[in-house]
């Protein structure tokens, strides 16, 4: 993580592995789309299952003080794990956000499994990082305290002008978030970026 925060830029065609690898973060509440959602993880989690040499992914359910989080094809592949979310999507009406908690956590999986170098050089042939949100997530301001501050932290500007980053935000179609043009992303501004707008699922 330390590459991340020095705020160098990735430099592409020098990467260390064939892998795209995929970040997907889960906020789930009544209003989430479940079985539009399950459809898409499931899709992923196949994906990397059958192209094990060129797709990686980690799942990350935010769940308060105890985060679910699946890795496939990663150093920290846990992959049987899997079914966990699904059931867990399933069966609970909600988990909730905790943004420091997941802050935290998310920074500590990149530690472990950087995804570019000391010199700045990706170790993967691209990444895609995909929020799946709800209209209860931007009215709380998670969209800033999570979303804003994941990007201010990770440096991930540098990364997406470089083209080595890929950034989503996606919510279910029938729930539209509280969505501000002026300040998408809190009033802080610790999030600038227009290359990435909430589309729906």
């Amino acid at each position: 993580m330390a590459s991340l925060l020095l705020g160098t830029v990735p430099t592409l065609g020098q990467q260390k592995s064939e892998q795209d690898l995929a970040f997907i973060y889960i906020a789930h509440d009544e209003y989430t789309a479940v079985q539009s959602l399950i459809e898409r993880l499931k899709d992923a989690f196949t994906d990397a299952i059958n192209y094990p040499e060129s797709r990686a992914v980690i799942f990350y359910l935010a769940n308060a003080e105890n985060p679910i989080v699946v890795q496939v094809n990663t150093k920290n592949d846990n992959q049987q794990e899997f079914d966990r979310i699904v059931d867990e999507l399933q069966t609970k009406r909600s988990h909730n956000v905790e943004p420091v908690v997941d802050c935290a956590k998310i920074q500590e999986i990149f530690n472990a499994d950087d995804i570019i170098d000391e010199n700045g050089k990706g170790l993967y042939r691209s990444v895609e990082w995909t929020y799946y949100v709800n209209s209860t997530f931007w009215a709380l301001m998670y969209n800033e305290s999570v979303i804003a501050s994941l990007f201010f932290i990770m440096d991930m500007e540098e990364m997406i002008e470089s083209g080595y980053l890929r950034v989503n935000i996606m919510h279910g179609a029938d729930d539209s978030l509280p969505y501000n043009e002026e300040s998408p992303f809190g009033a802080k501004a610790l999030c600038a970026s227009k290359k990435f707008l909430p589309m729906p699922y």
